[in-house]
């Protein structure tokens, strides 16, 4: 599957295969967008996010792979709620279907969905948790559009939070393993600062927070990087107390940053100093082994940026 990330300033593009066991970077690549191409979330100019996949695919050598890209989270809304453990999957879509109002953000009619049963629940026997992801069919549409009109094939779409959370995963022998009930929180530095948190792999709490007008966390050359970093570190420190408010018996064991906002100087020192957590920059490819085509020390460089590439590159489609 080729991961692609779309933002509101790049698309990044990411290959992996696997072989003996182990998997390998066969290929990543970014290219700008436009200002207001994609706008929280929202594909404004489908035909530009089509052009820059086009021009970051340029650098692939062989047939393009199907390929996974995500859903913001302003755009689609995930729910949990308890069935029967007798339904069938498809009794379970009929009962979405006929309580649609309380399940699906729009008219059944308007909605793309899917489901999950998680495993049964711990509030009484015979009931299962289902998890149901759903958007409007419009952001669905577009975002397979613009795969098309990248010359790609469009074959999983994927939520935000479930990517990174696969990501994720990679990361936790350097992150500590979130064992005896203890969660991972993944400090998202893009357009926006956003607060993730997993345990161990499913998202517990997700909450964004815009940067300064005019400004973004993902821009280290704008502004005095000192103040930028002191800044960030007072946003995490309330957004981890609200976290913590929210759920109070969710001990934390490490915050993983990711997104373009790492390459601010100074950042890991400013949020060890500010919060009592250990501080880690994400790097899902320190276990991997990297194809000779691959700049291993700009993937590495990279790597934070390439974290939701990565958890959709992982996801696997049964025609592939």
């Amino acid at each position: 599957m080729l991961g692609v990330d779309i933002g509101a300033a790049a698309v990044k593009l990411l290959a992996l295969s696997e072989c003996g066991g182990r998997r390998q970077v066969e290929f990543y690549a970014m290219a700008p967008l436009p200002p207001n191409a994609v706008v929280e979330g929202q594909f404004r100019d489908v035909e530009a996010v089509g052009e820059a996949i086009r021009q970051a695919l340029s650098g692939w050598r062989g047939r393009p792979k199907p390929a996974a890209a995500a859903l913001a989270a302003a755009c689609v809304r995930t729910k949990a709620f308890e069935v029967d453990a007798a339904l069938t999957d498809e009794e379970i879509e009929a009962l979405i279907v006929v309580e649609a109002e309380r399940h699906l953000p729009c008219a059944i009619d308007e909605a793309a969905y899917d489901f999950e049963v998680q495993g049964f629940c711990e509030s009484g026997p015979g009931q299962v948790e289902v998890l149901l992801s759903a958007c409007r069919e419009e952001h669905l549409g577009s975002r397979a559009a613009a795969l098309v009109a990248g010359g790609l094939r469009p074959v999983v779409m994927d939520t935000e939070a479930f990517a990174l959370a696969r990501a994720l995963e990679l990361c936790r022998p350097f992150a500590g393993d979130g064992g005896d009930g203890q969660a991972v929180a993944v400090l998202d530095l893009g357009s926006t600062l956003r607060l993730l948190v997993f345990d161990p792999s499913r998202c517990l709490y997700e909450r964004g927070q815009a940067p300064p007008v005019g400004d973004s966390v993902a821009a280290p050359g704008n502004g005095d990087a000192q103040a930028r970093c002191r800044t960030i570190a007072k946003q995490a420190s309330e957004a981890l107390r609200l976290f913590g408010a929210a759920q109070p018996h969710r001990p934390l064991s490490a915050l993983v940053l990711a997104g373009g906002g790492t390459l601010l100087d100074g950042l890991t020192e400013a949020l060890a100093a500010e919060l009592a957590l250990p501080v880690k920059t994400a790097n899902p490819f320190q276990g991997m082994s990297v194809a000779v085509r691959v700049d291993a020390e700009a993937l590495s460089r990279d790597a934070p940026v390439l974290m939701l590439a990565c958890g959709l590159a992982l996801r696997s489609w049964p025609g592939c």
